[in-house]
């Protein structure tokens, strides 16, 4: 990445398609959808994505039991020019209500993501799955980045299994839906 950027995510349609089984978040139901859906509002979905995995921890009452304050936890995004970290932090025990600080960076975000911003109550969006989004995250950004050298263009589209469905106890067995996406003008 070059300074001062970041992955794009503009233009990168997402569509769910119900295989079989039962989607608690009914993600296969919407015409489109974009990575945006799945984050919280102006949260930039690289920056998310790192911290996925302790809100997933967290929303499901773990313990670090190595940190000093259980309560909260320090993540970096993975861009290095930028090098944004984060505390995540509970809020509540019993409620999944957390915030979100920047707490230092190397360079200026182009999604904004500088030191001292702060997201009170974070709550998931509605109707958007962490499994789906960690699913798909990897996949949005081989859409999303940057062409490489002798490339004409990058991938038309792309599939992934959301793995967060598990077999159902109601004879339904195993839930799957499949997204598609695809990139802008492709």
């Amino acid at each position: 990445m070059k300074p001062g950027r970041c992955i794009d995510y503009s233009g990168i349609v997402i569509k769910g398609e119900k295989v079989s089984g039962l989607c608690p978040k009914g993600l296969y139901t919407r015409a489109a959808m974009s990575i945006f859906d799945f984050v919280p509002e102006n949260f930039c979905p690289l920056a998310f994505h790192t911290i996925y995995p302790y809100l997933l921890a967290f929303t499901h009452n773990a313990n670090f039991g190595w940190l000093q304050d259980r309560a909260s936890v320090e993540a970096q995004c993975p861009n290095p020019d930028c090098a944004v970290v984060m505390r995540l932090k509970k809020r509540a025990k019993k409620q999944k209500i957390f915030d979100i600080e920047v707490i230092g960076f190397k360079a200026a975000c182009p999604y904004g993501m500088n030191k001292g911003k702060a997201f009170s109550d974070v709550r998931l969006p509605q109707g958007a799955c962490l499994r789906a989004f960690d699913a798909i995250m990897p996949y949005i950004n081989e859409l999303a980045g940057p062409i490489e050298p002798g490339k004409e263009q990058r991938c038309a589209a792309l599939t992934a299994t959301c793995p967060g469905c598990s077999y159902s106890v109601k004879d339904q067995g195993f839930s799957s839906v499949i997204f598609t996406m695809k990139g802008d003008g492709i």
